[in-house]
């Protein structure tokens, strides 16, 4: 509704609530990792054909990384291989699967941020490997090289290097 009195305009505004629909299939989100394959996406929210969880920090434990998910899965379970992790902290090369009845399931592979041996931190083993790279010697997984290229440019590089450093001083 508007009132006008010739000088000064008043407007009402009714705001309408409507009750927001549930969602019926199975979701993710999360904000402070990011969902996706490139660096354009800038995604917290799971859509068909994502193969990645990454932006994870180092020393993440379980615990910290299951609070930091929004999902409504009937079961989640985190695998290092074939075996399901329970505890510890996660690793680059983890899968996260999620299901719900009636649903697709979620599969995403882990990347913790210069973590390529998968143990969850960012240590010399890792930096001699990423130095490797960097010299253009030694070949690594597609979630490897997600791991350590820290800016995401698709290449790795001496500043790759240098910000994994920075890590292994954490």
């Amino acid at each position: 509704d508007a009132e006008f009195d010739g000088e000064n305009a008043r407007y009402t505004f009714k705001i309408v609530s409507e009750e927001t629909p549930p969602i019926e299939g199975l979701y993710l989100k999360t904000s402070p990792y990011k969902i996706g394959d490139t660096k354009e996406q800038q995604i917290d929210e799971y859509v068909q054909g994502d193969l990645y969880l990454s932006r994870i920090a180092p020393k993440t434990d379980m615990y910290t990384f299951l609070r930091n998910l929004d999902t409504n899965a009937d079961n989640l379970q985190i695998l290092q291989g074939t075996n399901s992790v329970d505890d510890g902290f996660v690793g680059t090369g983890m899968k996260i699967i999620l299901s719900k009845q009636g649903c697709e399931d979620i599969e995403l592979i882990l990347v913790v941020t210069g973590d390529i041996d998968g143990d969850g931190y960012v240590t010399a083993a890792d930096l001699a490997d990423t130095i490797k790279l960097t010299l253009g010697v030694g070949n690594l997984k597609e979630e490897q090289m997600r791991a350590v290229d820290m800016d995401e440019d698709g290449y790795i590089t001496a500043a790759d290097l240098a910000d994994e450093i920075k890590y292994t001083l954490m």
